[in-house]
């Protein structure tokens, strides 16, 4: 869950391009690496449990190859959002989204995942 702004941009590109809906709202300035919505997609679901996380995080060759998009709450200039982060299968990321999860709950569509080469570079 831990990406350079550039990277964090790239998944960011690729996911609306994926979502392919013009009526999510985010709230975070222009540039800004980093993206609230205002609402979720409408496809996203909980993330009930641990387990549930674990399943559906995907698995490739390389573990920074392919990304599940995750919509954590937040607030965001005093107005509930939803942060917009990504998990690998490395074990930092899954350690990170396994705390978040715990703390602050978290949203995700299932099936969907960014995979690099196919849907950014």
């Amino acid at each position: 869950m831990i990406y350079t702004n550039q990277r964090r941009r790239e998944l960011n590109k690729a996911l609306f391009s994926k979502l392919q809906n013009p009526l999510i709202t985010t709230l975070a300035e222009e540039g800004d690496s980093h993206i609230f919505l205002e609402h979720l997609p409408k496809d996203a679901e909980e993330i009930p449990t641990d387990d549930c996380l674990m399943r559906n995080v995907p698995r490739g060759v390389l573990p920074w190859n392919q990304v599940m998009p995750v919509f954590i709450p937040a607030m965001y200039n005093g107005k509930k959002a939803y942060l917009v982060n990504y998990v690998n299968n490395s074990q930092k990321s899954i350690q990170t989204a396994l705390e978040k999860l715990n703390t602050c709950g978290m949203y995700y569509i299932p099936g969907m995942t960014l995979e690099k080469g196919v849907d950014y570079e």
